[in-house]
Formats: structure tokens, sequence, C-alpha cells
């Protein structure tokens, strides 16, 4: 009896505190939903943002950190088909400009007084002034496992447990965004989590941020300064096949110390040369 009692007892617990969590859940969702439209009717009065950030980045654990400083306009664009928006970025510690617009790259070379123009692509935001750029700057993070969302004094906090990527094996990310209570631009993001087995981190803390008519300059104007520069011309990529013959070294230098050599069994065998950087997750794991 008393077993049967106590049975009993647990699935009243069950019955009543299941529905208590599932509503706790719903509220979340609706509470998060309804800070999402007003997040979108605020971020759409804003077209133009300048902001001078500091950018740290650790590729992996016990590796260099990366703490560079910079500053960025940024110019919404919905023609765009891969930003959704043009930009002007520049590193403190480098000299050179980059600029992206239209769908095509600026790498500008002002001492020189010289550019380079290239077509866009995605990885652009990989180099110096991309660095620089925030690409969530007009938008919320979409697809994740959970949210939480709070209010504080002169902020929302948004911190996001992203979903797991099979194809990258990026697992346990956590994402957490800071807005400003104003403008519900961001003040800082960071992202942390494990890419193939290592932990990685990612940072940008925004500062002196201003917005649409307080932007004295704009990308148009960083694009019309170079019209007298001279422009470098594109090489073009030869391909010279080598297929079926012999490699014409046999002892290579070993990256880790000069002093010492490999030598490759190159009678009759294939030799795949792998070269890669210690920033790269997927290099590091095939090592």
């Amino acid at each position: 009896m008393k077993l049967l009692l106590g049975y009993i007892s647990f699935l009243l617990i069950l019955i009543i505190i299941s529905p208590a969590q599932e509503s706790n859940k719903r509220n979340l969702d609706e509470t998060y939903q309804e800070f999402r439209d007003t997040y979108e009717e605020k971020i759409k009065e804003i077209d133009k943002v300048a902001y001078t950030v500091r950018k740290i980045f650790i590729p992996h654990r016990g590796s260099e950190i990366w703490d560079h400083e910079g500053y960025a306009i940024i110019e919404r664009d919905l023609t765009d088909s891969i930003f959704g928006f043009s930009f002007y970025g520049v590193r403190s510690d480098i000299p050179n400009e980059y600029l992206y617009d239209k769908g095509l790259e600026f790498y500008i070379y002002p001492k020189e007084r010289s550019y380079k123009m290239l077509p866009g692509h995605y990885g652009f935001i990989g180099i110096p002034g991309g660095q620089m750029i925030y690409p969530g700057i007009f938008a919320l993070d979409s697809v994740y496992q959970s949210v939480n969302l709070q209010e504080k004094e002169n902020a929302f906090v948004i911190q996001y447990k992203l979903e797991d990527n099979e194809l990258m094996e990026a697992t346990n990310t956590i994402k957490t965004v800071i807005l400003n209570k104003e403008t519900y631009l961001p003040i800082k993001v960071s992202v942390s989590g494990d890419l193939m087995g290592n932990y990685t981190y990612n940072e940008y803390v925004f500062k002196d941020i201003k917005v649409n008519q307080d932007i004295s300059r704009s990308v148009a104007d960083y694009k019309a300064a170079i019209v007298d520069y001279e422009r470098i011309p594109n090489k073009q990529t030869e391909y010279v096949s080598r297929v079926q013959e012999k490699f014409p070294i046999s002892i290579l230098t070993k990256l880790q110390s000069k002093e010492e050599t490999v030598n490759l069994p190159i009678k009759d065998q294939w030799i795949l040369l792998d070269f890669w950087d210690v920033w790269c997750g997927h290099c590091i794991k095939s090592y």
C-alpha cells in the first residue's frame, strides 16, 4: 500500500511540474518573440553604422591570441547577395584600407596611392579590415537550440545555445549578445565553443557607435577618394600540369627545426604534401 501511494504521489508531482515547465518555456519563447518584433522595428530605422571595435580571437586552446582594434562603417544594402551591406574597414596596426561595395572588394594602399579590385566573396571579412566587420550588425540569430533574454538597466543580454554543426564539428557553442537599450545595436558579442575538439573564442567590443546622419563619411566617399589611385592589374593564375612527372625534391627541411630533414620515399609511391595554418581546425585534426 505504501509503495502504491508513493507511486501515485510521484505521478501527481510529474503532472504538476511538467505543465509548469512547459508553461515557463512557452512564456520564455513568447517573451523573446515579442522582443524580436520590437528589435526588427528598431533596427529598420538604422541604415548606416560606424564604430571603433576591439576584436579578440582565440583559434584554439594554447594558440596565440589575436587582439586587434580598428574602425568600420557598414551601410545596409538589401540588393547585395553576399553580405546584405557595403562596408569600409581598417585595422589600427595596418596602414591598408579595405572596402566592399556592389559585389566588389577593394584593397587600398594609401601610402602607394594604389588599389586592387577583385570579385567579392564572404572570405573578405577574414582579411585585416574585414576582421573589424561584425556580420550580424543588422540581425539576431534565427537558428538556435535555446535562448535566454535578460533586461538590464541599460542593455538587453541575449544568450544563445547554438545547435551543433556536424560538418564543422562545432559543439557546445554559446553566443552572448549585449544590445544597447536605445539603439538595439550590439555593445559586445562573444562566441565560445568547441571546434574539432578544440576550444575557440571570438569577441567583439564596440565603442563610439554612430548611426545614420551622425556619420560624416560614407562608403561612397572612401571609394571616390581612390579615383586617382593607380589600379593594380589582377594577376592571371596559370595552372601547369605536373601529372606523372618525377617529384623534384627528395629531402625537405622540417618546419619545426631547420636543422632536421625528412627523406621522401618517392620511388613508386604516392606522396601527399599538406600545407596549413595553426588556426585551421580541419587542418589540426588531420595532422
